[in-house]
């Protein structure tokens, strides 16, 4: 989104900089995708999924029970077990301390 803003009979010079100083702003947001490989019946998986509930973020579950395209990809990924957490394209195998701190401490 472009906007533009005519100020007349002010400083240019510290319009330009107010400008600056909102696109910075906008420069530091950064949307991180969650995606959960789950199986039905895996406690753990459950587990996950309550936690996220519970912080309130968005993620993308694929049950690899319920969908064979969900399966193959996991398989693809070439790890053993689940839940598998991808969080901007890192894996994580499992529900570990370090995996609920990395997504506790999601901007």
């Amino acid at each position: 989104m472009v906007c533009k803003t005519f100020i007349l009979g002010s400083n240019p010079s510290a319009a330009l900089k107010r400008i600056r100083i909102s696109l910075n702003k906008y420069k530091e947001v950064r949307v991180l995708s969650v995606v959960i490989y789950t199986r039905t019946g895996c406690k753990y998986c459950d587990y996950l999924k309550s936690f996220m509930s519970a912080l309130d973020r968005e993620y993308t579950e694929k049950n690899i029970s319920d969908h064979y395209i969900y399966a193959e990809e996991f398989q693809a990924e070439k790890v053993h077990g689940v839940p598998l957490t991808i969080i901007d394209g890192k894996k994580y195998v499992g529900f570990s301390s370090e995996v609920k701190s990395l997504l506790k401490n999601l901007k």
